[in-house]
């Protein structure tokens, strides 16, 4: 998943559609990254990886997909190191909230 960390480095400078297209194909390795890292509790490791793909979420238009990763891990950030904790957190709400629909941004209003 080193690509998404360098790709996000990428993805707020004038190389922004380079990188957007060069992650697409990789969209399906993520997501069978992120399923493997809450199956296997290593909740850090998966709240890493969702923090460094937010801003390629964003720009994709994925946000419904984003926040419901990120719903999955939301259960287990009291166990993450505090400014992991917040980056989900954050992540969480600014995702969540800007999808009207997303059903379950009211069950974490006071983590």
């Amino acid at each position: 998943m080193q690509c998404f960390r360098t790709g996000d480095r990428h993805l707020r400078g004038f190389e922004v559609a380079t990188w957007v297209a060069r992650l697409e194909p990789d969209q399906d390795n993520l997501r069978a990254a992120l399923q493997w890292t809450l199956d296997e509790a290593r909740y850090a490791d998966a709240a890493r990886l969702m923090v460094t793909v937010h801003y390629l979420w964003f720009l994709r238009g994925a946000r419904y997909e984003g926040a419901r990763w990120l719903a999955h891990l939301l259960p287990h950030c009291q166990t993450l190191a505090p400014d992991l904790h917040l980056a989900t957190l954050i992540g969480f709400y600014v995702t969540a909230f800007a999808v009207e629909d997303f059903p379950p941004v009211n069950d974490y209003r006071d983590l």
